[in-house]
């Protein structure tokens, strides 16, 4: 099959286009600076996995919440007229963002029927990542959507504002004797190791069982302390600064993935301490590199 990933050179999109040219499939990287999705050309194959995406972790966007929101709805808006005229099968990576924020911090499950709810989700990011989601349901071309909860994986930029949890903590291990960490240590997330998680994007892709959208995440609750105390184990560093002054996003994230289990047969094979471990040795063997692992 001939398949257009966005992003390609991007941290999911490497790894999922690695994974599709070892299964025999014929790849179409689109990345920048030679695509810019807002106005390039986009070609023409039998499926798209639309990854490209103006992003990057809490910090990020607690203070980038326009200029990101509109490179991305331009983005999508384009790629999806694009796979509409071609009758392209789309998958679109929607985020844990969507689901409302006021669910999250009663420490509810998060289940793919509360993205009916007229809550308010997670950031802007979280507006424009629910509207795709909701318009999904009414394409007439298949438009499949996968709900993306923390993947983590080596390849991750670990430094600077646009650099998520997992590989930024890893980073500070890896370089500083005093280790600051956001909030309080109680806030808690689901996390997906990288080679898991393109299994389970590409068995949503293929499968001729998809029903609408569906959470792609770890099942496990893990707290941002016990993150911490794990890195500690491994490095042996003990001086831990919580700083409240800091974003930490909501305090709780936990998943359902029962519709997941039903449909697919996928299951996660990484426990998250052999993941993280492998992430922690990764930064610490390129934190001589500009924060982006190559």
């Amino acid at each position: 099959m001939e398949i257009i990933i966005t992003g390609d050179k991007g941290f999911i999109g490497s790894h999922i286009s690695k994974k599709l040219k070892e299964l025999g499939h014929k790849v179409i990287g689109l990345d920048l600076p030679k695509h810019d999705l807002r106005t390039c050309e986009l070609p023409v194959a039998e499926g798209m996995i639309h990854l490209s995406a103006n992003m990057g972790g809490v910090g990020f966007f607690t203070t980038e919440q326009f200029n990101p929101t509109l490179d991305n709805i331009l983005m999508d808006a384009r790629v999806i007229k694009h796979c509409q005229k071609h009758n392209i099968k789309l998958f679109y990576p929607s985020s844990a963002c969507a689901y409302p924020l006021t669910s999250m911090n009663m420490g509810l499950e998060l289940d793919e029927l509360l993205l009916d709810s007229p809550y308010e989700p997670d950031q802007m990011y979280g507006f424009e990542k629910l509207f795709i989601t909701k318009l999904s349901e009414f394409a007439d071309f298949d438009f499949r959507v996968g709900m993306f909860h923390t993947i983590y994986g080596e390849g991750q930029e670990f430094e600077g504002k646009r650099a998520k949890f997992i590989p930024q903590i890893c980073y500070k291990f890896a370089t500083q004797d005093e280790i600051e960490v956001w909030g309080d240590g109680k806030q808690t997330r689901t996390f997906l190791y990288i080679d898991d998680a393109v299994e389970m994007i590409l068995e949503v892709f293929f499968s001729d069982k998809y029903s609408g959208p569906v959470n792609i995440s770890g099942k496990r609750e893990i707290s941002v302390s016990e993150v911490v105390g794990i890195l500690s184990d491994i490095t042996d560093k003990v001086n831990i600064k919580y700083d409240k002054s800091k974003p930490t996003g909501p305090t709780r994230r936990a998943v359902d993935m029962n519709k997941f289990y039903n449909n697919y047969q996928t299951r996660e094979k990484i426990t998250f301490g052999e993941g993280i471990r492998r992430v922690f040795n990764y930064v610490k063997s390129n934190c001589h590199s500009t924060g982006v692992l190559s």
